[in-house]
């Protein structure tokens, strides 16, 4: 029996604990929060993707600590309340934000995690590598193959076979700076996202689409909440002068920052107002494993794209 162990801090301290046996994968999974089991059969396993992903939890945990002594200070002055005044509240602030600074470092590297997904692309299993399970991940892998029909299996570092028959990009700035770059083959098509805070492959084969291609126009929440983001991040960057650079917040205009923090969430919170095209790529059980959006430029051979994999779909 192969035995992988992985920790999630961010979620509730979950301890997850992957046992691959012969005919099975018995995951057990403790938390403050919960504690179940669960088995997967391997012939469930039909796609395996290596993702490269950051955990944003971190970013946002630190950003609301570093707001909290100039928080409490704002809200203790406003009530006139003076329980404080006996404490080296700067160097207290100075201590917090500090720990709320090195909260934010881990957000910023990209964690490499396994997922298995069945037929539908619906995660199974996800396995986080960490400097102790890598090895025996890799084992999990290859008996993975072994076991299950792997229709699928991508990588980051290799995510195109030459000569294409389509190359297609597309941008969303909204989610946080995403290029997504796809290149359409005779029998599959794959499609790698680089984001900050991701690096992911995919390669649909044409079997699994539906044929079913829906033109959408629909606003894009994702700018309301880059806005709300931004506002949380000025607010502490705010603050941390405020305790660690003293002599250069004095200088600092607070109207200024104000109205440049507001100004810049006003602008993306009004781009959530605005419809854009997109173009939504179903599988055979209903569920969306591709979209894209076209522009000026490349409006015709996205259509070209579209009668591709449609007639392919069909003849899968």
């Amino acid at each position: 029996m192969l035995q992988i162990k992985s920790l999630y801090p961010m979620s509730n301290f979950t301890r997850v604990t992957h046992e691959f046996l012969d005919d099975k994968i018995i995951v057990k999974v403790k938390s403050f929060v919960t504690e179940f089991e669960n088995e997967v059969k391997y012939s469930d396993i039909k796609h395996i993707q290596l993702v490269r992903t950051a955990d944003l939890r971190w970013l946002s945990l630190g950003l609301f600590i570093m707001t909290i002594p100039g928080f409490m200070s704002w809200i203790f002055s406003l009530l006139q309340w003076n329980i404080l005044d006996n404490l080296p509240l700067p160097i207290i602030g100075k201590l917090v934000i500090a720990a709320g600074i090195v909260l934010c470092i881990p957000a910023f590297h990209k964690n490499e995690v396994f997922f298995f997904m069945d037929q539908a692309r619906n995660n199974v299993i996800s396995i986080k590598i960490d400097s102790k399970n890598k090895l025996g991940i890799h084992q999990a892998v290859e008996l993975v193959r072994q076991k299950a029909t792997i229709t699928s299996e991508t990588n980051p570092e290799t995510p195109f076979p030459d000569s294409p028959l389509f190359e297609y990009d597309h941008y969303d700035f909204s989610d946080l700076l995403n290029k997504t770059v796809t290149m359409f083959y005779e029998n599959n098509f794959i499609f790698k996202d680089t984001s900050l805070a991701e690096d992911v492959v995919t390669k649909v084969n044409y079997d699994e689409l539906s044929g079913k291609v829906i033109r959408v126009k629909s606003t894009n929440n994702r700018w309301s909440s880059m806005a709300l983001y931004l506002v949380f991040i000025f607010a502490s960057l705010f603050w941390a002068v405020e305790y660690l650079f003293p002599q250069i917040w004095q200088t600092l205009s607070l109207g200024l920052f104000i109205k440049i923090a507001l100004g810049s969430a006003g602008f993306l919170f009004l781009l959530s107002f605005f419809k854009r095209e997109v173009f939504l790529f179903y599988n055979t059980s209903e569920k969306i494993v591709y979209w894209t959006q076209p522009n000026r430029k490349n409006s015709k051979r996205l259509e070209n794209i579209i009668e591709h994999v449609k007639s392919k779909a069909k003849n899968a």
